[in-house]
């Protein structure tokens, strides 16, 4: 997957066929992704095995994140592996970041057009030794310019101004790898009627976002290669606020959220000497502090959840075969347990057939994932307790390459059915 200087992740998917990237709605421009015809909150999204764009920071994150800080894209459809968790319902994205040993030691480029917008990115890194090496990552983008192309008094563009950036080290020993970083952005925008409008009380949006998060991942190898250790932890805070409509004489409706995360996972690896059977297992711990104001709708839960999970894989001739479990209690929602089974087929050396079938659960934060439909006056009415989604995924990919002129083309085939 290629990515120009001028996309954020949003802008990122154009050329994958199975993911979908839509505006959640014409006032604000926010986007969001839909894979397997499917919301993309029921999508798990991971920056290297981390959590990414969870919870509050789901409704604008995509367009907070350069393209080409990234250096692939990997993406499973259907359930994942229990290893990556329980939310998992209709696929698994996963992010790559250019290693700091891999990456240019210095880029430097910008992008501009005629509607006001500019975007720059700056990525430099340092080999301190054999063993350690750092990248700072950053990143500068603005909508300026107000643009009403069809006169009808709305913004066809929201205006924006985002700036993120990201510091990464990394270690490989003998004994030991380690990464950890800080990641962070500012996101300001403002949509709606023309600033220049002459109405009493002008429909507007506006939404700020400020976002700080620190992650370590170390991994350490035991006396034989086949066995590995590794911790994840992450640290996160987000908060978000602005308001939808005109004065709060005229209707405006006001949006807030915060969210405190603390996230540890401990997983061990291990493998035959021949490589045909792998087993991994491990514990899960997630503790989650969450505010939504919506208006005048309020929905706020502290939880923790803590998990253990255990896969195993078997890897002969043709036949890819993965088996995994998972058990979590939830401090809100009590115990619930999560099967998984993915298979692989090569029924041909260019032809594969995968089938996965499995569960899949999350809570919903749905005042803050659902903020596009302030963009109309209907009064909202909240449903009764809140209850976590629970789904079942069962479906086959069907994956062949050929030549055609010349050229290496890929043809997939997917039948997935969701309850």
């Amino acid at each position: 997957m290629l990515f120009r200087s001028c996309c954020n992740l949003s802008e990122s998917f154009e050329t994958n066929a199975a993911v979908d990237v839509n505006i959640t709605d014409a006032v604000s421009g926010a986007r969001k992704i839909q894979l397997l015809g499917l919301d993309g909150v029921y999508t798990q999204f991971q920056l290297e095995n981390i959590p990414f764009l969870r919870g509050i920071e789901a409704a604008y994150g995509l367009q907070s994140f350069s393209g080409i800080w990234l250096d692939n894209i990997q993406i499973s459809k259907g359930t994942g592996s229990v290893v990556n968790g329980f939310e998992s319902m209709a696929g698994l994205i996963n992010l790559s970041v250019k290693s700091p040993f891999d990456s240019d030691r210095l880029l430097v480029n910008a992008y501009g057009n005629r509607f006001g917008r500019f975007e720059g990115n700056l990525i430099h890194s340092v080999h301190l030794n054999d063993k350690w090496a750092t990248s700072l990552l950053m990143n500068a983008s603005m909508n300026n310019q107000v643009i009403d192309e069809n006169r009808d008094g709305f913004l066809d563009l929201p205006l924006s101004k985002n700036a993120a950036f990201m510091n990464r080290w990394q270690y490989n020993g003998k004994k030991m790898e380690a990464q950890f970083g800080v990641y962070g952005y500012l996101d300001h925008r403002f949509a709606g009627q023309s600033p220049f409008h002459p109405g009493l009380f002008p429909f507007h949006m506006e939404m700020g976002n400020q976002h700080l998060e620190f992650y370590s991942k170390t991994g350490f190898f035991g006396k034989k290669p086949e066995a590995t250790l590794g911790i994840i932890q992450q640290i996160k805070y987000h908060n978000t606020s602005g308001y939808f409509g005109g004065n709060s004489l005229g209707g405006q409706r006001s949006v807030l959220g915060s969210e405190k995360r603390y996230f540890v996972s401990l997983n061990y690896d291990r493998s035959s000497a021949n490589g045909m059977h792998q087993f991994k297992s491990g514990i899960t711990g997630n503790f989650l502090d969450i505010k939504q104001h919506v208006a005048l709708d309020i929905l706020n839960r502290t939880e923790f959840v803590s998990g253990v999970f255990s896969e195993y894989a078997l890897l002969i001739n043709r036949l890819s075969l993965q088996i995994g479990t998972r058990l979590d209690y939830h401090s809100l929602f009590s115990w619930n347990f999560v099967p998984r089974l993915h298979a692989k087929y090569a029924l041909t050396p260019k032809t594969d057939l995968r089938i996965t079938a499995g569960k899949g659960w999350r809570v919903p934060n749905f005042l803050i994932e659902n903020n596009a439909l302030l963009a109309n006056n209907k009064t909202w009415t909240l449903p009764g307790p809140l209850l976590p989604e629970i789904s079942w995924n069962v479906g086959t990919s069907l994956v062949t390459e050929m030549q055609w002129f010349k050229r290496k083309v890929t043809w997939t085939s997917d039948l997935y059915r969701s309850e």
